[in-house]
């Protein structure tokens, strides 16, 4: 768990996030599916004294809060692109109205599911939501030498 928690205050926006106290006007405590609240107040807290006690407090949240922007494709690749595009945007506003939090916003994303006809030339596209993804890492092989060094 102490790990967890290491790697979540270390990322950036969510720090900056609770470092700000955004959490009191993004909570989402109606939610039946969450907690109240009661789980982004503890984080807060533990953010908070993680990070208080930095003599460059100010530093820290001006280097947490800039971000790189992202660059968007602005090509046109036709109809089907903003098909894609619309159909997306409805399926994460269904996902986000009853899951809005930060956490989805920084760790969740959207995978696009495409499965085409082989005889006809119909085409469906289906929208899922993902907290993590399986990759395959290549296996690099390497020789390990144990020396063992006695001492007297």
């Amino acid at each position: 768990m102490n790990v967890v928690l290491q790697a979540l205050a270390h990322t950036s926006l969510l720090t900056t996030f609770y470092l700000r106290g955004l959490d009191n006007a993004f909570m989402n405590a109606k939610n039946p599916l969450g907690y109240g609240g009661r789980l982004s107040a503890h984080f807060q807290r533990l953010f908070t004294g993680m990070w208080s006690n930095l003599d460059c407090f100010d530093e820290l949240l001006q280097f947490k809060g800039s971000r790189i922007p992202s660059s968007k494709d602005d090509s046109d690749s036709g109809d089907e692109l903003i098909d894609q595009k619309q159909l997306a945007s409805r399926a994460w506003d269904e996902y986000i109205r009853w899951n809005k939090s930060v956490i989805v916003s920084l760790f969740q994303g959207q995978l696009l599911s495409t499965v085409r006809c082989c005889t006809c030339p119909k085409v469906s596209f289906k929208f899922d939501t993902f907290m993590c993804l399986s990759l395959t890492v290549p296996g690099v092989a390497c020789d390990l030498q144990v020396f063992s060094l006695g001492f007297n």
